[in-house]
C-alpha cells in the first residue's frame, strides 16, 4: 500500500495529536515578525521597519505514536506609537516565539522609533544568524536572514531610516523581498520596510506627512513597516504590526 504525505497546520497554539504507527514527523515553522517603529511629529528621522522570525524547513521530529506535542504559536509584534510632541514615538515590540514541543524559533525585533538623530533603527531578524540590526543615519536595508544549519535560517532584519528623509527597504527572504520604504518630502521622512518572510514580503515603510499609519502584514512571520515622520503642525503615527508565526506538522500514513 501507497503511503501519503499528509499534514496538519497551526495559525493558534494547540495540540498535535500522533496518529498510531507514526513515529517521527517533519516540522515547518517560523516566529512573530516584529512590529515598525512609530514616528513623532518631526521631520526626521521616520520609524525603522520589524525584523522577521526565525525559520526552519521540513526538520525531523521523533514523536512518540499516540501521543501528543504542544505547538505554541508566536504572537505578531505590535507597530510603535506615535503621536505630536512633546509625545516619544515608540519602538515595535518583538514577535513571540512558535515551538513544536522542544523544538523553537525566535520572533524578530521591533523596528526603533524615529523623531531623534539617533532613531529609525531597524529591527534585527530573529535567530542565530538573523539579520543584524540596521542603524539609522544612512538608509539601510535590513540583512537578510542567513541558513544556520540545513533546515534552520534566521529572519531577515528590517530597514533603517536615514536623518536625510530616505527609507531603507528591509531584508529579503527565499522567494520574497522586504518591504519598500515609504517615500521622502519636504515635510517629513518616509519609514522603512519590514523584513520578509519565507510565507511572504515584509510590511512595506508608511509615505511622509498625510500618510496614514504604516503598513501590517498577514504573511507568517514576516516583521511590519515603519511609520512615517510627519511636520511639525501634524501628528505622528502608529508603525504596522508584524504577521504571527506559523507551524506546518507532515507525516506519511
Amino acid at each position: 500500500m501507497t503511503q501519503q504525505l499528509k499534514g496538519q497546520e497551526f495559525t493558534a497554539s494547540g495540540t498535535f495529536n500522533v496518529p498510531t504507527g507514526v513515529t517521527a514527523v517533519k516540522v515547518t515553522m517560523t516566529g512573530g515578525g516584529g512590529g515598525g517603529g512609530g514616528s513623532t511629529n518631526t521631520v526626521t528621522p521616520a520609524g525603522g521597519g520589524g525584523g522577521a522570525g526565525e525559520f526552519v524547513q521540513g526538520l525531523m521530529v521523533l514523536v512518540a505514536s499516540g501521543g501528543s506535542v504542544t505547538v505554541t504559536i508566536g504572537a505578531k509584534g505590535t507597530g510603535g506609537t506615535g503621536g505630536p510632541a512633546p509625545a516619544v514615538a515608540t519602538a515595535g515590540t518583538p514577535g513571540g516565539s512558535t515551538s513544536f514541543g522542544a523544538v523553537t524559533v525566535a520572533g524578530g525585533f521591533g523596528g526603533q522609533p524615529g523623531g531623534t538623530t539617533t532613531s529609525g533603527n531597524g529591527g534585527a531578524g530573529g535567530g542565530v544568524k538573523g539579520g543584524a540590526l540596521t542603524l539609522g543615519g544612512t538608509a539601510r536595508k535590513g540583512n537578510p536572514g542567513l541558513p544556520e544549519d540545513w533546515w534552520f535560517s534566521g529572519g531577515a532584519g528590517g530597514g533603517s531610516s536615514s536623518n536625510s528623509g530616505v527609507g531603507g527597504a528591509g531584508g529579503d527572504a527565499p522567494g520574497h523581498t522586504g518591504g519598500t520604504a515609504g517615500t521622502s518630502t519636504i515635510f517629513g521622512a518616509g519609514g522603512s520596510g519590514g523584513g520578509a518572510s519565507l510565507w511572504g514580503n515584509g510590511g512595506n515603510g508608511a509615505n511622509s506627512n498625510f500618510d496614514a499609519a504604516a503598513v501590517s502584514v498577514s504573511n507568517y512571520g514576516a516583521g511590519g513597516g515603519g511609520a512615517g515622520s510627519q511636520a511639525a503642525d501634524h501628528a505622528g503615527r502608529a508603525g504596522g504590526n508584524g504577521a504571527p508565526g506559523y507551524c506546518l506538522v507532515q507525516w506519511e500514513a
